[in-house]
């Protein structure tokens, strides 16, 4: 939700770039990273 407030973007069709990883016997998922996957459509040249 605080990326889709920050871009002004619909939080249901907003991509993230996520790195996890799993740890120990136990597989814990640990969150590394995430980042806002956005592509502007007007970009120009």
């Amino acid at each position: 939700m605080h990326f889709c407030e920050l871009y002004g973007e619909d939080p249901y069709s907003f991509a993230l770039d996520l790195e996890f990883k799993f740890v120990g016997p136990e597989r814990a998922l640990i969150i590394k990273q995430t980042r806002p996957y956005y592509q502007r459509t007007n970009a120009g040249p």
